[in-house]
């Protein structure tokens, strides 16, 4: 049960690292134009994996909490 847990976890955190990833190429390739490029896709990329990763954690305390006993 442990490892199913534990797979379950890094799939999850691969997923959201890959999509920060992808959103901050994204951005800079957006924002190319613009004087500060990084800043203002570091801003945006950070916001979206907070909201990302808070996502995450309350799935992962979801179901950790359904198999609780």
């Amino acid at each position: 049960m442990q490892q199913n847990v534990l797979a379950y976890s890094l799939i999850v955190v691969i997923l959201i690292v890959g999509f920060l990833i992808a959103s901050i190429l994204f951005i800079f390739y957006f924002y190319w134009g613009v004087p500060s490029p990084l800043s203002n896709s570091l801003t945006i990329a950070t916001t979206l994996f907070g909201g990302l990763a808070t996502l995450g954690a309350s799935l992962i305390a979801a179901y950790l909490f359904n198999d609780w006993r």
